[in-house]
């Protein structure tokens, strides 16, 4: 071989060499590591994925009953709802003392001190004795007949007794209410950080890959810039998540007193057979509408026992006493046993007063009952549009999220073969992040909404009795 041909066939190998050296950096352009890129996000997108996959199939959703016991035992322990019960005990005492104003009362008296008095003698003259006395006695009555007030006073005390009864379990739907809100506002601020977090890392790496493409001379450094500033959104992002987190740890607290772990979202109570049809059977057992009607029927009676209270008192009255008088060495024995009848003939207008208190009483009472009335109409008819509403949200939020989720995943191959501009991606991934915000607030407001809709129909006192069983 001559040294011509040597060098020919050296100059022929180096230009295949380099022509296959601009052959795989332009193939490298073009791919931009595809297998990359499609890693970025899936994290993200399978967080959301379960989410979706929990609406369409409830059983894949954690269990109800841990959450409903924690939130029974902190409405437990709460104290509006122990305030509730303390009222009640009060009346139990009061109606214990009503019934006892028709026992039999025992009393005792005794005392000394210096007498005097005068006496007339056989002749008719009088004569002055003083001297130290000394008495004991020994009193029983008891009222036989008060014209009905005493029996007035009792059932205006029972009907109150129903009343807070019925406040009782108003206080136990409103804490319970209040108690799963917590839960489910915990769990989407969790939800809400984590989701976040997964953004600011897809965010990250979007960068690292805009770099590499930069290297490669793929991308221009100001594709990078813009990269990196969209993770300084993801940053801020995330600390208004943190910052959430914190408020609903704290609202959490107030009512476990521990603090919140992630717990996904648990099943939801089904909404059974709950129209706006039955809207007068909701008012009929709707327990704050149940005390107000109670407390109408108490002041009423209240006012027949102040009315009663005035026409008088029939007792019987009995006593035994000892009586040691001046200039006498013996007790004289005194006994009697009658009946007696009393009566308040004038009292300065305090009777009077007291009748306009209990007809003042009567009538607040009846205006609190149509004002109670008119709110529990309003707030069930409020709370079955807003559940109605914010499932047609979830429903509306889903479908956007696969379209984004569609969407983000063409971009990105779009992007590696340098066919859209990095504006579209980073869009792209923007409109994904959103529409997981979206999608989460719209799962948990429907959650919050469901059991404000069965609270305020009583459907849910009576799932949780349920359950409780």
């Amino acid at each position: 071989m001559s040294y011509s041909q040597c060098i020919r066939r050296l100059v022929f190998f180096c230009i295949v060499t380099l022509l296959a050296m601009n052959a795989f950096a332009q193939s490298t352009k073009e791919d931009g590591t595809p297998a990359s890129i499609e890693a970025i996000g899936v994290d993200m997108i399978n967080l959301l994925d379960g989410l979706v996959n929990g609406e369409r199939d409830p059983t894949v959703r954690l269990p109800l009953d841990p959450v409903i016991q924690k939130a029974t035992a902190a409405v437990a322990s709460s104290p509006n709802f122990l305030e509730a019960q303390a009222s009640l005990d009060l009346l139990l005492a009061q109606r214990a003392e009503i019934e006892a104003e028709t026992s039999p009362k025992v009393s005792a008296s005794g005392g000394f001190g210096q007498r005097s008095f005068e006496s007339t003698t056989a002749s008719g003259g009088t004569t002055s004795t003083t001297g130290q006395y000394l008495s004991q006695s020994l009193n029983v009555d008891r009222q036989l007949f008060d014209f009905g007030s005493n029996n007035s006073r009792l059932m205006a005390n029972k009907l109150k007794m129903k009343a807070v009864e019925a406040q009782i379990d108003d206080v136990r739907g409103q804490m319970t209410f209040e108690v799963i809100s917590a839960f489910y506002n915990v769990q989407r601020s969790l939800l809400q950080l984590r989701l976040a977090r997964e953004n600011l890392q897809s965010r990250k790496t979007f960068v690292n890959f805009i770099r590499e493409r930069a290297n490669l001379g793929a991308s221009s450094s100001a594709d990078v810039v813009r990269a990196e500033s969209r993770v300084a959104d993801a940053l801020d992002l995330m600390s208004a998540a943190l910052r959430n987190l914190s408020q609903a740890q704290a609202k959490y607290r107030q009512y476990y007193s521990e603090e919140a772990t992630p717990y996904a979202l648990p099943r939801e109570i089904p909404v059974i057979d709950i129209d706006l049809l039955y809207l007068d059977d909701y008012l009929a057992r709707n327990p704050a509408i149940i005390k107000a009607d109670n407390e109408v029927r108490a002041a009423r009676h209240s006012l027949d026992a102040v009315t009663k209270s005035e026409m008088g008192v029939l007792s019987i009255e009995g006593s035994f006493g000892y009586t040691k008088n001046p200039g006498s060495n013996n007790f004289l024995n005194d006994r009697k046993i009658g009946l007696t009848f009393s009566r308040q003939l004038y009292s300065g207008g305090a009777s009077e007063a007291r009748v306009d208190q209990a007809k003042a009483s009567l009538e607040q009472a009846k205006l609190s009952s149509q004002k109670v009335r008119i709110e529990v109409s309003r707030e069930i008819r409020d709370a079955f549009a807003n559940y109605q509403g914010n499932v047609a949200a979830v429903d509306s939020r889903m479908l956007v999220f696969n379209g984004a989720k569609d969407s983000y995943s063409i971009t990105k191959e779009l992007y590696s073969f340098s066919r859209i501009s990095l504006f579209e991606v980073l869009s792209a991934q923007e409109q994904l992040f959103n529409s997981g915000r979206q999608l989460i607030d719209s799962i948990v407001d429907r959650a919050i909404s469901k059991y404000q809709l069965l609270r305020i129909t009583y459907e849910l006192q009576e799932q949780l009795d349920y359950f409780g069983n």
